[in-house]
């Protein structure tokens, strides 16, 4: 693998290996030798762009959007859906850091944010088919909080959300309200997990 790659978010695949979303878009990595066989970059067009947060759905789709690398205030990229055929489709445009990828423990609400616009939003999931619908913001991060980066979904429906620049994780219920604040001892969490 190119070591001046950069992956940006990736997802066990089901035979062997990886999908990773990285700057020459969609690969296939191979763990045993670090062979990259590339799948398909959606955006070509636009070198300066490289995949940042993704995430598969339950139905094995991954999800993976882009951030422009040099100027973060230009609204140039994107959110994308690879399919089981390894067909994308340009799901969400003109965003400016992709961020806070997430699903709701039943799969039919789905959460994404932009970083710099400080919103996260959220949408109905039709899950047979990946698509989205009746767009709405879920909640918005105030300045002195930081950047909203990665989130995930606990099994009671809440989102977790790291901010970037906050030093805090937040705990949002379904309706976006906060519910909880977990101060950390550093400057940019990237994204909880549970194990």
């Amino acid at each position: 693998m190119d070591p001046s790659e950069v992956i940006g978010s990736l997802s066990i695949r089901a035979g062997d290996g990886l999908v990773v979303a990285m700057r020459s878009g969609f690969c296939f990595l191979d763990l045993k030798t670090g062979d990259v066989t590339p799948i398909v970059d959606p955006e070509s067009h636009l070198p300066e762009n490289r995949f940042n947060d993704g995430r598969c759905d339950r139905q094995g789709r991954f999800w993976a959007g882009t951030l422009h690398d040099v100027d973060a205030a230009q609204p140039v990229a994107a959110l994308y859906r690879l399919d089981e055929t390894l067909g994308y489709t340009r799901v969400v445009g003109n965003i400016r850091i992709a961020n806070s990828l997430c699903r709701s423990p039943d799969g039919r609400t789905m959460y994404f944010g932009d970083s710099p616009e400080r919103v996260i939003w959220a949408w109905d999931y039709d899950t047979e088919t990946g698509d989205i619908a009746n767009r709405r913001v879920f909640t918005e991060i105030p300045q002195e909080h930081g950047y909203p980066d990665g989130a995930t979904v606990d099994e009671e429906g809440h989102v977790w959300v790291a901010h970037w620049d906050g030093s805090r994780l937040t705990r949002f219920n379904p309706e976006g309200n906060v519910e909880r604040v977990a101060m950390l001892p550093v400057q940019r969490p990237t994204c909880p997990m549970f194990a």
